[in-house]
């Protein structure tokens, strides 16, 4: 159990630059959007499951 954790950890750590940028990314996306409260709240749902998902990281 402990192993699948650090080999999981480590890959997150590779990953970390790109969760970083795309977070970034969909942040300057969704403030972009506002205007348009359609799509915004997609984007905005995309951003939240990208922060919980960069927290654990």
């Amino acid at each position: 159990m402990l192993t699948i954790f650090l080999i999981l950890l480590l890959y997150c750590a590779q990953c970390i630059k790109t969760s970083v940028f795309l977070g970034v990314f969909f942040n300057l996306f969704y403030f972009s959007l506002l205007p348009f409260q359609k799509y915004s709240t997609i984007i905005g749902i995309l951003s939240m499951i990208l922060k919980i998902s960069m927290f654990y990281i």
